[in-house]
């Protein structure tokens, strides 16, 4: 006797046996973590930057997770699939939820990868998404009704990109693993170089960063060119002062410029950069040219270190530069001057128990209650100034523990030892020393950053005297890298320094910009500042910068001195503005942008 007919939908799309089931199971794993993998790999911007070997490793490390993470819900789906009636359909829809939430990022959660709607991208990522969604379902619930040629043919596509993955990915990573391969630069947004241990602190607040001094060199007169975040990053990888770069909130980098990255690039490394989404790093002025991989990541350093991962997993042995910032210390936006995790904050300002919660009478708080003190001049009751100075010291030993991770994560991938590892700081706070809390002025709680530069296989501390600035930064490292430096970069390299070796012919002095002007000089014991009257510091008897000497008779040689030196910086700086031509292309803030910087207590942020 035949078999009586089914009635229909009695069985699934399948073809009802533990083959079929097996194959669309493998080749819907396969899909979807394929799809995913080459998602990433686009948003990460590996392609489009032709960095194809990074671009490589990275789909096949993104490929194998995917198919780890998928292999048993699509299983599990798969037999769903075989039943009749809602079961088949709950079963499909809910593997199309999970599929597309799979491919976009939102499970399991990548954050760094997470696919948003609000860019043209994001919409496009989506559709991409939801189009490989429709395929694969097709491909799943039509097993039994696409020909045998026709099945044949993608489980052999299939099979062939699951066994190609490991050999690209093996064939993708370089030799010489011991050779020194890496340069890493660590910006930490307003830190102060008083706060470091290896600078004099004794409140043990930066442990991790006093560790890896010990086997640095440490620069002990180290200077921002500006107190600003925007200008200093870009002096930092232009080695050009902010008063020639011109970088503002309304004008981006000039195209004639060569940047850090830039030129290392043209070497042949692997350029990436994993910044704090703070409107002043935006692409949009120039920070990304360079850069292989330009990306943002808002929330604090936990997550960025988690984000950055990835990132040093699809290096390799490739050469590369890696610049990661870190926006922790920086005065915050929620309701405290300054944000810390809770051990941290009963640390070093658990002793406070008085009243004030970091708001004012007109509920202005955090970094808007400071930038209202900025401006108006008003300084708190002493407690409250000791209170805000212990939140901003927790702050910054919240950071040093996420740093610590960082360091630790690169020493255990062998690339601490294998690479030139520079960190440093943008610009510090000031924490009422002069009147004000914020930064924008040039007294060193706000120019003095730490510099801390290790080179490969280094095993001791040094210490260097000699001042240097971040406009320094960018021709040592490609000194130290053997990479020609750009004859636009103004700065000197100190590799010699770093080395530990005698560089007598190195300048001395180091230039000092507000508001993108040339208004100071400073000497590793005299500052002068062309602002009002003028001000006159000896940095050895009056290192807090108390007692202002301009006009002063005993000082009046250094005076004319340190005026004639600001005058052949402003001639030189000048000069080297008209050799870059036209003012810079307009950047542009939006409103959001704008917001966030207000509450960040950037003054004028609204109207920029």
């Amino acid at each position: 006797m035949g078999r009586p007919n089914s009635p229909p939908g009695s069985r699934g799309p399948l073809d009802g046996n533990v083959t079929g089931v097996l194959a669309s199971a493998f080749v819907a794993v396969v899909g979807l973590a394929a799809a995913r993998a080459l998602l990433f790999a686009v948003h990460d911007g590996y392609l489009a930057a032709g960095a194809r070997s990074v671009g490589l490793r990275s789909f096949a490390s993104d490929f194998w997770l995917g198919a780890a993470w998928t292999a048993l819900p699509v299983s599990v789906g798969c037999v769903l699939a075989r039943r009749a009636g809602a079961l088949r359909t709950v079963a499909g829809v809910l593997l199309a939820i999970a599929a597309w939430g799979f491919l976009t990022g939102r499970w399991p959660a990548v954050e760094v990868h997470r696919v948003g709607f609000t860019t043209t991208a994001g919409r496009v990522g989506h559709a991409l998404a939801l189009g490989s969604v429709l395929v694969l379902a097709a491909l799943v619930f039509a097993w039994s009704r696409i020909g045998a040629l026709s099945r044949a043919g993608v489980l052999a596509t299939a099979a062939l990109l699951a066994g190609a993955t490991p050999i690209a990915l093996l064939a993708s990573r370089r030799g010489g693993e011991r050779e020194p391969l890496g340069i890493i630069v660590i910006s930490l947004d307003t830190v102060r170089a008083d706060r470091l241990g290896s600078y004099g602190n004794a409140q043990g607040i930066t442990p991790a960063l006093d560790r890896f001094a010990t086997r640095a060199t440490r620069f002990d007169q180290a200077f921002a060119a500006e107190s600003f975040t925007l200008t200093s990053h870009m002096t930092l990888l232009t080695s050009l002062a902010p008063s020639v770069h011109r970088v503002a909130p309304e004008a981006a980098l000039s195209p004639r410029v060569t940047t850090l990255a830039e030129a290392l690039r043209a070497s042949g490394r692997f350029t990436a950069a994993q910044v704090d989404d703070v409107p002043w790093l935006d692409a949009r002025f120039g920070f990304a040219r360079g850069f292989d991989v330009y990306r943002t990541v808002a929330d604090d350093g936990a997550v960025k270190n988690e984000a950055l991962e990835s990132v040093l997993e699809d290096l390799g042995g490739e050469p590369f530069f890696l610049l990661v910032h870190y926006f922790d210390a920086h005065s915050d936006t929620n309701r405290l001057p300054y944000d810390s995790e809770a051990q941290d904050f009963e640390r070093f300002a658990g002793w406070y128990r008085g009243s004030f919660d970091g708001c004012d009478a007109r509920a202005r708080c955090a970094s808007r209650w400071l930038l209202e003190l900025h401006e108006s001049g008003v300084v708190p009751d002493d407690e409250i100034v000791r209170f805000v100075a212990s939140q901003y010291d927790a702050g910054v030993a919240s950071l040093d523990r996420l740093v610590g991770a960082l360091l630790d994560d690169l020493d255990q991938r062998g690339l601490l030892d294998r690479s030139i590892v520079v960190v440093t700081a943008d610009h510090g706070e000031e924490l009422f020393e002069h009147g004000k809390p914020l930064h924008g002025r040039a007294y060193d709680e706000s120019v003095r950053v730490p510099l801390l530069v290790r080179l490969p296989g280094q095993a001791a501390a040094r210490v260097v005297d000699a001042p240097v600035g971040l406009v320094d930064v960018a021709p040592t490292l490609l000194d130290l890298a053997g990479v020609p430096i750009p004859r636009t970069m103004q700065g000197e390299s100190f590799a010699r320094l770093a080395r530990g070796e005698a560089d007598p012919g190195r300048r001395a002095h180091v230039q000092l910009d507000l508001d993108r002007t040339p208004r100071g000089v400073r000497t590793a014991r005299w500052k002068w500042l062309d602002v009002g009257a003028g001000e006159l510091y000896d940095l050895r008897d009056d290192p807090l910068e108390r007692k202002n000497l301009a006009g002063a008779p005993e000082a009046e040689a250094v005076e004319r001195e340190l005026r004639e030196l600001l005058a052949r910086e402003r001639a030189r700086c000048s000069e080297s503005a008209l050799e870059l031509g036209a003012t810079a292309r307009p950047a542009g803030l939006d409103g959001g942008a704008r917001g966030k910087l207000s509450d960040l207590g950037y003054t004028g942020a609204e109207d920029d």
